[in-house]
């Protein structure tokens, strides 16, 4: 008897996030894109109501995948906040998507780190899923127009993350 597709999909997204989430150290990779952002909406962690597209208002945006528990999460996070505020000055946005928590331990989370930029709270992992991400974290790189340009699949770091950005940024130049 053949399992139902919702619970092949869970279980898949648990191998998933367990086999990504661990201590390792390896970038799992990057893949060139060119789909449209679907509609990312909901609340943030502070409550406020947030529409990825009218967010980014043309700007290129940046979407990082997380979660509390995720050590590659943890790791990442630090390069994020800089990556932020380094570009923030060029239209660069960023934007998380907090991933199965609980809304104190992300909001503690982005507390302890400094996070300039909002996230939405995704206790169901519905928002996420509608990205078609495989594992935690992942990143996404969208352009002014909204279409996905990269993602990062598994941990990524400062030099890799700004040569994506600064691929799009000089696309639209």
């Amino acid at each position: 008897m053949p399992l139902p597709r919702r619970l092949v999909f869970v279980l898949t997204v648990i191998v998933l996030a367990l086999t990504s989430c661990g201590d390792g150290d390896s970038i799992a990779g990057v893949a060139e894109q060119d789909r449209p952002l679907p509609r990312l909406m909901g609340e943030t962690l502070d409550g406020d109501a947030l529409h990825a597209g009218r967010y980014a208002d043309g700007d290129v945006l940046v979407i990082n995948v997380w979660a509390t528990n995720c050590p590659p999460c943890r790791r990442e996070q630090p390069e994020l906040v800089g990556l932020a505020e380094r570009y923030a000055e060029r239209g660069v946005r960023f934007l998380g998507i907090n991933y199965f928590d609980d809304r104190d331990a992300a909001r503690a989370w982005a507390k302890t780190y400094g996070v300039p930029y909002p996230s939405l709270y995704d206790p169901s992992g519905r928002t996420a899923a509608s990205l078609g991400y495989p594992f935690l974290p992942d990143t996404y790189v969208v352009d002014p127009e909204g279409t996905i340009r990269w993602v990062v699949f598994g941990e990524t770091d400062e030099r890799e993350l700004a040569g994506l950005i600064d691929h799009v940024l000089n696309e639209q130049a």
